[in-house]
């Protein structure tokens, strides 16, 4: 019941129009499976070079428990790529535990000064 929200571009712009969210606004829930890894994903208004995201934790405390603390954020360029299992992995992260009831953490993406291909499609692979 934790939400992948804000993607910004990579100028710091804030990303609008996810496919699969109203609000560009994705919902988890650990609940959905016991099985790992699970994933969000949706295709984006259009192709766009991904600078950062944010999670936002739930406000429930019977399920603030159970928000991810591993995953890899992926992405396609295209929805075919997507289709193909052709995934581009952009950011990984570990040892996001501790999360309270509305947390909200921001996650800028490290290129190491190259600028990122642009994405259609965005994954948050929750492992």
């Amino acid at each position: 019941v934790g939400a992948a929200q804000v993607f910004t571009d990579w100028a710091g712009e804030a990303v609008t129009g996810c496919a699969l969210a109203e609000d560009d606004v994705w919902y988890w829930s650990a609940a959905d499976s016991d099985t790992a890894p699970q994933h969000v994903q949706a295709g984006l208004a259009s192709a766009t070079r991904i600078g950062g995201y944010t999670i936002a934790a739930t406000v429930d405390s019977a399920t603030v428990g159970g928000m991810p603390v591993a995953w890899t954020l992926r992405g396609a360029p295209t929805l075919a790529a997507a289709s193909a299992d052709e995934w581009v992995d952009l950011h990984t992260v570990t040892g996001q535990s501790g999360w309270t009831q509305g947390e909200v953490r921001q996650f800028t993406i490290d290129t190491d000064g190259v600028v990122p291909d642009a994405m259609a499609v965005v994954q948050l692979r929750i492992t």
